[in-house]
């Protein structure tokens, strides 16, 4: 079963090494693929070293490759200091020295050592077993070196450490996050092998998998990034400032009107500032702030039958006669409330066509160009806008058919 993980895990390192060699080919600087590329070699050949001395049946078969698998560990161990320390930008000096001179002493001590640095001495001893047979094996003493590799290995985990908590306080918590989960778990490793190596633990060792981890979290976060950064995000919603009032500039518009969803219910308000009120009060019933597409008919006329009937007012006191000449007509007084009915008519249907065209503006903005909603709102515009005309083309009309008859009334 440990040879069979062993097997996927070499694999998965040879792909992850041949992987970060062509993004580092292409140029890609968001971390050091090249050290990357070289950890996952190093696992690859450490993984194979252990299922190898997991085959192996004699001492002579057993020793080249537990000080190949130590010599391997100890330089990815090295390069482990080196990518945190370029993936990071945490580049203490003094520490990156001490712990490189510690490792390189290390691995010289290995190469030089009769059983390397994890045995001391190693005695075969026959056993015989109930069936009558005999087993050899091999009893091993720990030796005093391997000691100075676990708090190597240690001292390089702190400062690993210390250098993702530096990461997230300062630059990317994300990146930072996802790193000191993979040193975690290569952390609990690290330690499930020493309790292994003083014979309290019976278990295959993990360094492989916890180094595994570590590689595959540096390499999966960049990608998914990447990802994350290409999809679209939703538009923030945004606030338009519209003037209701025709003389007031757009500038000191009191109220803003905020974007109206297209769906909106035919009757719904839309607040106005106070100053419009009054003249808003004088439109007639059909002029309302909300869309209508099929506006070819205007109540302008009905209005005006309506505002030409004077209201009764209370009685005064009699005044001193005036001349005939003097005295306001009440055709001009109807005439001018019909002119500011119209006039209000208009302005509606204007802040009608901008609040229309606004939404338009906004939908191709968020790239929502929905054939149907912008026909919908393209026709409103286009209603509006007509019977906006034909408003202005009867008040036109009636002005200079008012001018006229003055002019004859005159000569």
């Amino acid at each position: 079963m440990v040879e069979a993980a062993l097997y996927i895990l070499i694999g998965i390192a040879f792909y992850g090494a041949g992987h970060q060699l062509y993004l580092g080919a292409r140029g890609a600087r968001d971390q050091p693929h090249v050290i990357h590329a070289g950890m996952y070699f190093l696992l690859a050949v450490f993984a194979l070293c252990a299922v190898l001395s997991y085959q192996a049946q004699t001492l002579a078969a057993l020793l080249p490759l537990g000080k190949l698998s130590i010599t391997v560990g100890i330089l990815l161990w090295v390069g482990l200091t080196w990518f945190i320390a370029a993936y990071t930008a945490v580049k203490p000096r003094p520490v990156l020295a001490g712990l490189s001179v510690a490792w390189a002493i290390l691995l010289i001590s290995n190469i030089g050592a009769p059983y390397s640095l994890l045995y001391a001495d190693i005695t075969p001893v026959t056993q015989a077993l109930p069936s009558g047979q005999s087993q050899l094996t091999w009893q091993t003493s720990i030796n005093p070196w391997w000691w100075a590799v676990e708090i190597a290995m240690l001292a390089t985990l702190g400062y690993c450490l210390y250098a993702t908590y530096r990461l997230f306080r300062d630059n990317d918590k994300q990146a930072a996050l996802v790193l000191g989960c993979g040193l975690m778990v290569l952390a609990v490793t690290s330690c499930a092998d020493l309790l292994i190596s003083m014979e309290l633990l019976q278990s295959a060792y993990l360094t492989p998998f916890g180094f595994m981890v570590f590689l595959l979290a540096c390499s999966i976060y960049p990608g998914l990034q990447a990802i994350l950064k290409q999809q679209p995000r939703p538009a923030a919603p945004s606030s338009y400032n519209l003037t209701f009032n025709l003389h007031q500039p757009r500038a000191t518009a009191g109220t803003p009107v905020t974007r109206a969803p297209l769906h909106a219910a035919p009757g719904t308000d839309i607040e106005h500032p106070p100053e419009a009120g009054r003249a808003l009060q004088q439109a007639p019933p059909s002029a309302g702030f909300t869309a209508r597409i099929d506006a070819e008919a205007v109540a302008a006329p009905h209005a005006a039958d309506a505002s030409a009937t004077p209201s009764p007012e209370p009685a005064a006191a009699p005044a001193e006669p005036e001349p005939r000449a003097a005295q306001p007509s009440p055709a001009p007084q109807a005439a001018v409330r019909r002119d500011a009915g119209t006039i209000t008519l208009m302005s509606d249907n204007l802040i009608d066509i901008a609040v229309h065209a606004t939404m338009l503006i906004n939908r191709a903005k968020r790239g929502d160009i929905d054939p149907t909603t912008v026909e919908e709102l393209c026709n409103k515009v286009r209603s509006q806008a007509i019977e906006t005309r034909r408003i202005a083309s009867r008040l036109i009309a009636a002005r200079r058919d008012a001018t006229g008859d003055r002019e004859c009334g005159e000569d």
